[in-house]
């Protein structure tokens, strides 16, 4: 592939010798290629079915947690594959279900604050003298009056038409995603960010920053169908937590889903609902224990009394 670079006035032509992309190649053939990577595909009719509406990349990224079993001789059939990523649809559902808690109560918590200890106007999340840094603000404050902009909730085009535009803060957080209120959250005063983390058990307002963000980013990966089975987060829990507990190793690090549930514990607030949660994960579980491991979910044997406690 040729590209154009400028130096000093002159053009020059460089050459890169770059890995040509493969072709399309159809669903017989990709039957063909999910055989040559050891998978058993004992019927062709009901696998052309499935990859003529799911697509094949997609498949492969459920083969890659069953590598080792390929490299031991295991027989994995393409039925199993099928069913890991029913299991990881599933289970992006329930973790989408339980991550709504978490934001609902988030908005509540910045609006006690801001709206109720700071001054009661409703407007002072607009006032950059509450934010550490003028600039971010200032990025944070035109993402969400873009959003107020877009949004057809009745209550916003009620406040467009009825006070010029003027959003309460308790009305422009419900239409505000969660990485924009952790985006807030980062940036607010540091007394302020204290009294929003004092409403959760135990959680330093620094480290609140970062659970904040994990969750933000497990939300997304969820709700854009991402894989969630085999995935490495980024750390948020800390590795101690993991070593006080005889958990690190291979499988049980603090970069797989079981920290990011342990953060979801964490932050949500209401007890009868965490434990409806944890229900619903050993009921999903449960069904799907012969085709999945729970290792690759950095699940140690005890998972359910760790999350519990």
């Amino acid at each position: 592939m040729n590209f154009y670079a400028q130096i000093g006035g002159s053009f020059f032509l460089l050459e890169y010798a770059m890995k040509k992309l493969k072709s399309a190649i159809s669903i017989s053939d990709q039957i063909v290629e999910l055989e040559s990577k050891g998978i058993i595909v004992d019927n062709k009719e009901y696998a052309t079915q499935i990859l003529n509406r799911i697509n094949y990349y997609r498949i492969l990224g459920y083969i890659l947690p069953f590598k080792q079993n390929l490299k031991n001789g295991e027989k994995i059939h393409f039925r199993r594959v099928m069913r890991v990523l029913a299991f990881d649809q599933r289970l992006r559902g329930l973790l989408l279900k339980y991550i709504e808690h978490v934001e609902i109560s988030l908005r509540t918590f910045i609006v006690k604050s801001l709206a109720f200890k700071e001054h009661k106007d409703g407007i002072s999340y607009r006032n950059p003298c509450f934010y550490r840094s003028k600039e971010k603000f200032e990025k944070w404050i035109a993402s969400i009056d873009e959003a107020a902009a877009q949004s057809d909730e009745p209550f916003m085009v009620h406040y467009r038409r009825e006070y010029n535009g003027q959003y309460p803060i308790w009305v422009i957080l419900e239409v505000v995603s969660i990485g924009k209120l952790s985006r807030m959250y980062e940036i607010l005063n540091k007394n302020i960010q204290r009294d929003i983390a004092g409403c959760y058990n135990n959680i330093h307002h620094s480290r609140l920053i970062g659970y904040l963000k994990a969750v933000s980013y497990l939300r997304n990966k969820c709700a854009h169908h991402s894989r969630i089975y085999y995935r490495m987060f980024k750390a948020q829990v800390p590795a101690f937590w993991y070593r006080e507990k005889g958990l690190e190793n291979e499988y049980f690090t603090n970069k797989r889903l079981f920290s990011q549930l342990y953060i979801l514990k964490d932050l949500c607030v209401d007890v009868n609902t965490w434990g409806t949660f944890l229900t619903d994960l050993t009921k999903l579980v449960k069904n799907f224990e012969k085709d999945i491991d729970i290792r690759h979910l950095g699940f140690p044997e005890d998972w359910q009394k760790l999350l519990k406690q």
